[in-house]
């Protein structure tokens, strides 16, 4: 456990350069902070986040972006639609130019577009848990 807390730099007289207890300004304001932690935690101090931001454009998408998204899962409108939680409406107009997908739907098809092959696999597993499901049910029976 961290007990020492760091002191102000001292000048070295022959370089005039400052001399670091830990190595590094850096390293003084990191173990300064995390013994501030420990010191808090140990009164039984709450730790809370007032303010956390994060800096994430939301991507833009065209018309065009939106059909080369959905053509490198090889899927229909109607199947990416249902893939992404969707209406198969929405996908046309978004694909038409017409409408503009939410903030959240574009994170996504930016999760598509950097790494298709994944979400291809994903794909792939729930297509293959649907078609087992349907061998498990029973056929329907015609009355004669």
């Amino acid at each position: 456990m961290l007990k020492a807390r760091p002191t102000k730099a001292k000048v070295d007289p022959q370089t005039k350069l400052h001399k670091h207890k830990y190595g590094s300004a850096i390293a003084e304001e990191l173990i300064a902070g995390v013994q501030s932690l420990i010191d808090d935690m140990k009164s039984g101090k709450g730790i809370t986040v007032r303010e956390v931001s994060i800096n994430m454009a939301v991507p833009e998408f065209s018309p065009d972006d939106i059909r080369a998204v959905r053509e490198s899962l090889g899927l229909s409108q109607t199947l990416f639609a249902e893939f992404l939680g969707a209406s198969a409406s929405a996908i046309r107009a978004w694909e038409r130019g017409a409408k503009i997908p939410t903030p959240m739907a574009r994170r996504f098809l930016d999760s598509i577009r950097a790494d298709p092959e994944y979400w291809l696999a994903k794909m792939r597993a729930t297509m293959t848990t649907k078609l087992k499901l349907m061998a498990a049910r029973p056929a329907r029976q015609h009355a004669d």
